[in-house]
């Protein structure tokens, strides 16, 4: 999330560190069942049973190419979504909130056929 107003200088930074660091970049992806183990770990968890994060995800990922066609042939997504409870380890999420996700809650949700994830009310699970 840009948090200033986007100069040449900038650009011409974030150009140049691409450049420096994209011959060392690699993917390494893990599944998403192995990230929903790592949060339900570390942070205390409740599962979101509304209906509408499991859409949003499940959207998401069928109408962004690159995310559908990780889909095998006849599956479908299958979303999961969790609420990070403000409590335990989870507090520290909230107080590292960036200004404007303050207070919010932070939600997690991820496909367990794709691998797609998404954070939202928070930038860090670190």
């Amino acid at each position: 999330m840009l948090t200033q107003a986007v100069t040449p200088e900038l650009i011409a930074q974030w150009k140049a560190l691409f450049q420096k660091y994209r011959p060392l970049l690699h993917p390494n992806r893990k599944p998403a069942s192995l990230l929903a183990s790592f949060l339900m770990e570390c942070y205390p968890l409740s599962v979101c049973t509304d209906h509408c994060w499991e859409e949003a995800i499940r959207g998401n990922v069928l109408k962004n190419p690159f995310e559908w066609k990780k889909l095998p042939p006849g599956v479908f997504p299958l979303p999961v979504a969790f609420r990070v409870k403000n409590s335990g380890t989870g507090a520290s999420l909230y107080q590292s909130q960036e200004e404007g996700n303050t207070g919010s809650p932070i939600y997690v949700g991820m496909d367990l056929i794709t691998g797609y994830f998404q954070m939202e009310g928070g930038c860090s699970l670190l």
